[in-house]
């Protein structure tokens, strides 16, 4: 096909190859064809031929497109041979031993803070591992202040005449920042 004006390019994208492996191919049966075949003659391509029949009785050929099954199946891997002797923790835990450990979990606190790793400073021994401190309860942490949580669900709701008047007009005036700015915690 190639030598009948077919391109790189369309032979790669027809039988689903690179084209460097469609180079090398037309090359071999030019060299093949051209060089090696005057010179074994025909009983030695022959014999080639039978010798490949043979191997072919024990490794298919295959062809892409038409033999993708038979592809798929020697493409399949090999069987794993086990390194260690035991199994996965996760084979040995029946139904009740889970249940009962993510009852254990639901229960455990979260850590108030967590040391995110973001970069070192320095040179070998003599640096520092730089981190950002992440605070998830208490002080630091980012969330909202308790009259700013009240304001906002009580406002607007059946119960918001339990807001005091002061913070019911400012809540008004600019919202629930604005109505809790300046206010100390009871």
């Amino acid at each position: 096909m190639y030598m009948a004006g077919s391109t790189v390019k369309e032979l790669s994208l027809k039988y689903g190859i690179l084209p460097q492996r469609v180079k090398a191919i037309v090359w071999l049966r030019f060299t093949y064809w051209h060089e090696i075949y005057p010179k074994v003659g025909e009983a030695a391509y022959r014999m080639g031929l039978e010798v490949e029949e043979d191997y072919a009785k024990d490794f298919p050929f295959v062809d892409y497109g038409i033999d993708l099954d038979t592809m798929k199946i020697l493409q399949n891997g090999v069987a794993a041979k086990k390194l260690r002797g035991a199994d996965p923790d996760i084979a040995l835990v029946n139904h009740e031993e889970k249940l009962q450990a993510f009852e254990h979990l639901k229960h455990q606190r979260s850590s108030k803070y967590n040391f995110v790793p973001t970069g070192f400073s320095g040179k070998g021994t003599k640096g520092y591992k730089l981190v950002e401190w992440v605070v998830h309860r208490g002080k630091g942490a980012p969330k909202v202040s308790n009259s700013f949580d009240r304001a906002v669900r009580l406002f607007g709701s059946k119960d918001e005449h339990l807001l005091s008047d002061k913070l019911r007009r400012r809540m008004k005036a600019g919202g629930p920042r604005f109505a809790v700015m300046g206010k100390t915690k009871r």
